[in-house]
């Protein structure tokens, strides 16, 4: 299951997305440790059902770190675009205090990326 094709493509939603998938993630994790807890104290426990939350509780976790990931990709895209836009815009001399202009020395080619 890829998870990552049906992330949005928003911050908003995506913080939302991520808020929604972190409480089931904790709600899957209570509910392991108390199945868990019960057999370590001997109580009869469903041993299919706890692998079946297992298995569950990993596929969440997938989903918690692929929007985590998809957050931090858009988070540092508009903070590359803003800081493009204030930097085009900015002549070295307005550059903001305590920063420098970084120009390429004549015995080194100009980078391209």
């Amino acid at each position: 299951m890829d998870v990552r094709e049906d992330l949005p493509n928003s911050l908003e939603k995506l913080l939302v997305l991520e808020r929604r998938v972190e409480r089931e993630w904790w709600w899957l994790n209570g509910a392991l440790n108390a199945i868990a807890q019960m057999k370590a104290e001997g109580a009869a426990g469903n041993v299919s059902s706890f692998r079946e939350m297992q298995a569950q509780l990993r596929v969440v976790d997938r989903q918690r770190v692929e929007i985590a990931l998809r957050i931090a990709e858009l988070e540092v895209a508009q903070q590359v675009a803003v800081g493009n836009c204030q930097s085009a815009s900015m002549a070295p001399h307005q550059l903001e205090e305590g920063t420098e202009a970084s120009w390429p020395k004549q015995s080194e080619p100009a980078r391209s990326e």
